[in-house]
């Protein structure tokens, strides 16, 4: 058995055992650009199955341990080990411990038992019954100081570095005695912010300690500017390597030596600088925005695992100091979270990007001002909380036009086919990126042009046997109404940011109840392809809001027992890849009935001659299991390639592991490229 696998720049993927999470991608990527670091070796989910089985590591793991030990130890004098878990809808999560500055392997062995255990509890207590779980074994340096680094190249173009004295874990668990910089894509320092660092986090033996920082160290910069421009320039590169955003953890050695020693791909995660106050006057906490969002709810004051409990859907979290170094709280109903400590970079920082929350961090007061049960306004763009509505760019605002990367995952405000994506994006996947306009406007739109009365009128006294003419009417209803002029602002300046890299758009339907296990409503709905100007993104808007209201699609959920009135719909506007193949993969063969199967099909241009029927495509039928191709039917010009093929199975096997269900997956290739422009379940 080979138990354990050294991670090279020219590492055999086979060698994995098919094993892949982000953080195994980011060590591969971290070798491939040669970065600064360590050696690192994985060790595979197979060993854990064989503890598991045998209750201790088998003879022949212990072995092969032996070697990797020695060499971690002779070239680094002590060793780190990280988790590398995956869990069913679940991978990673940010959160979990490392055990750090082992010396020898009587500590690796007692480390490995323990990280086991503690993903056995994570899957426990979140009810996941498929999980893998490897782990990073790499050496160690002594760190001088650390930190974190994200560079956003979806949407601001900036790099954000957190540094402290030591260990990066005091930043990870909510520390205050961090620096803050940010840099431009040139690697340009465009601001600082230099706080008081009184204490830092630093390893005695295998225990962290926190030491007081001595002299005038506390208040001189934790980076030098070189340090600055050297780490934003590789967590750039690997972001463009990448193609999306990416998180990196560093430290600094006394003699400067820099170690990059894990990344991790980090889609939608995006970071941005606060921005000023409204009117200070109505502030009454004020932190720093982690994740954007404006909302309103009620107080809940966390200070003991006791108060989780007492959480309850709409609330807004208010996190003590103390309470922040909880892996993996409970955080599924609250509306908002305000910690009174830490940074962007924080564990519970980063959890609430994953999560989609609006977060306000470092409100240092917070627990002391505000009150259980008070109701609050919460503006984590700017990173403060109101007592009252402001006046100026009202809460709530951002719901009407949202981006993938900062979308709530509401299904009610995006619909499925939204959800969809962003899920997808957020697995890594990729996908054109794109906004929604969500649920609300549509209702808005109703209302403000009086036809909300008419429409709850017409639904009201369907008769299924008459719908002649109903369409047409709808469709006049629609085109003489007018968007609000708010409204269309957000819709074209959104537009007018997507055409920067996309010269047209799509505009789709993501209805409440597509997409779903229960119903495809496949083509009942409308959508616009190739919209390259205001006018008809407008008009196509309008017409995808009016297809909701289809004879068709009346018919359609009567027949599944779903009342028309609970129908809400949203609008997709994404980037259009116009390519030169597209089509669709179904990750269970329902044609031929072959269980363990995969059956691709593919045709030159866009997949809609496909899915519309327009084309007979090339078709390929594949074993699940070996990726073997059983049989195909190629078609001059619609042909893929092996690894094309191979990239396709890779996706679908992730999206239908992710959701425990077959998939019908909608893909393109542009420029030798892959997109992925929908998934959604097999209902058939």
């Amino acid at each position: 058995m080979k138990g354990i696998v050294q991670i090279t720049d020219k590492i055999n993927r086979s060698e994995l055992d098919n094993f892949s999470t982000k953080k195994l991608e980011g060590q591969i990527i971290r070798k491939s650009l040669n970065f600064p670091g360590t050696d690192v070796y994985l060790i595979k989910p197979e060993v854990y199955r064989n503890w598991k089985t045998n209750g201790k590591l088998s003879n022949d793991f212990l072995s092969e341990l032996d070697a990797p030990i020695k060499n971690l130890i002779n070239k680094y004098k002590s060793i780190t080990i990280r988790t590398c878990f995956w869990f069913k809808g679940f991978e990673n999560p940010r959160a979990l411990p490392s055990w750090r500055n082992l010396k020898n392997k009587k500590d690796v062995l007692k480390s490995i038992g323990e990280a086991y255990k503690s993903g056995e509890t994570i899957a426990r207590d979140n009810k996941i019954s498929e999980y893998e779980l490897g782990l990073l074994i790499q050496g160690r340096l002594d760190a001088e100081k650390g930190g974190f680094a994200v560079a956003d190249i979806e949407k601001e173009k900036l790099c954000m570095i957190d540094s402290c004295w030591g260990d990066a874990h005091l930043i990870a668990m909510g520390g205050e005695d961090f620096d803050t910089y940010w840099m431009d894509e040139n690697g340009k320092i465009i601001e600082k912010i230099i706080r008081n660092k009184k204490i830092g986090h630093f390893y005695v033996k295998t225990l962290k300690k926190a030491l007081k920082i001595k002299g005038n160290k506390q208040i001189m910069p934790s980076l030098t500017d070189s340090e600055v421009i050297e780490i934003s320039k590789h967590v750039f590169r690997s972001a463009k390597k990448f193609n999306c955003n990416v998180e990196a953890e560093f430290l600094i050695t006394k003699n400067g030596i820099i170690d990059i020693y894990e990344l991790q791909m980090k889609p939608g995660f995006t970071i941005f600088k606060p921005q000023e106050s409204l009117d200070e006057k109505d502030v009454i906490v004020k932190g720093l925005g982690a994740y954007p969002g404006k909302v309103k709810g009620r107080v809940r004051i966390i200070k003991n695992r006791l108060d989780f409990k007492k959480i309850e859907d709409g609330d807004i979290a208010v996190v003590d100091k103390k309470m922040m170094a909880i892996e993996l709280p409970l955080l599924t109903k609250v509306a908002a979270i305000i910690t009174t400590t830490g940074g962007i970079t924080s564990h519970f920082a980063t959890v609430t990007k994953e999560f989609k929350i609006p977060c306000i961090v470092g409100a240092h007061n917070a627990t002391k001002i505000l009150k259980n049960n008070q109701e609050i306004f919460v503006d984590a763009v700017r990173g403060e909380v109101y007592s009252k509505m402001p006046e100026i760019d009202e809460l709530g605002t951002d719901t009407d036009v949202v981006w993938f990367a900062e979308s709530t995952k509401k299904i009610d405000l995006i619909g499925n086919k939204a959800l969809n994506l962003i899920n997808m994006m957020q697995l890594g996947l990729p996908v054109p990126p794109g906004f929604i306009i969500t649920t609300k406007s549509l209702s808005e739109f109703l209302r403000e042009n009086k036809i909300d009365k008419e429409m709850n009128k017409m639904l009201a006294n369907m008769n299924f046997g008459k719908l002649e003419g109903m369409e047409e009417k709808i469709k006049s209803f629609f085109s003489k109404s007018k968007i609000h002029k708010s409204l269309e602002k957000n819709i074209v300046d959104s537009f007018d940011k997507l055409k920067q890299k996309y010269h047209r758009v799509s505009v789709r339907s993501s209805a409440t109840c597509e997409d779903s296990v229960k119903a495809s409503f496949a083509g009942q709905f409308q959508s616009f392809l190739f919209v390259n100007d205001k006018n008809n993104l407008l008009k196509s808007i309008k017409n995808c809001w009016a297809s909701a209201y289809r004879p068709g699609v009346f018919i359609y959920a009567n027949r599944l027992g779903i009342n028309p009135k609970n129908i809400k719909m949203a609008v997709v506007v994404q980037g259009m890849i116009e390519g030169e193949k597209a089509g669709v993969i179904f990750t269970k063969n329902i044609w031929e009935g072959e269980k363990d199967t995969i059956l691709i099909e593919s045709s030159e241009g866009i997949g809609e001659n496909v899915v519309s029927g327009l084309k007979t495509p090339s078709r390929y039928v594949i074993d699940k299991k070996s990726g073997k191709i059983l049989h195909k039917s190629e078609k001059r010009g619609d042909s893929l390639s092996t690894g094309e093929i191979s990239e396709l199975i890779k996706y679908a096997k992730i999206l239908e592991d992710y959701y425990g269900h077959p998939q019908d997956i909608e893909w393109a290739i542009k420029d030798g490229k892959i997109y992925l422009l929908q998934s959604r379940p097999i209902t058939a």
